[in-house]
């Protein structure tokens, strides 16, 4: 299985919409589940997501603080977890790139 990667601006915001798709063995969609989801940047500093539902299948993760993220690889990954089972997205890895004007906000 190969890890997707994609390239990420530093200092931008991050706003991701995932659609929920179960896999065999897990709920049929997301009432009653708990979301987490963390980048892991090059220096090995966790950043957690704000999650939001917005439907029973769709959510959005969000920082507005991604200046802080390291420049390098990243790896992010979502955590799903109901009744003390955990399951887990896919890892996807982001190559964060630097930024030439910061974000000072």
């Amino acid at each position: 299985m190969s890890c997707t990667t994609i390239d990420f601006k530093k200092g931008q915001t991050f706003n991701g919409v995932a659609t929920y798709a179960p896999e065999a063995g897990w709920p049929a969609d997301l009432s009653g589940v708990a979301i987490e989801s963390a980048l892991l940047d090059a220096r090995n500093k966790k950043h957690y997501f704000d999650i939001t539902l917005n439907s029973p299948t769709v959510f959005t993760m969000r920082s507005d603080v991604t200046e802080e993220w390291h420049v390098g690889t990243a790896y992010w990954d979502i955590k799903f977890s109901e009744g003390g089972v955990v399951f887990y997205s896919e890892t996807v890895r982001l190559a964060i790139i630097p930024n030439v004007t910061p974000n000072n906000s």
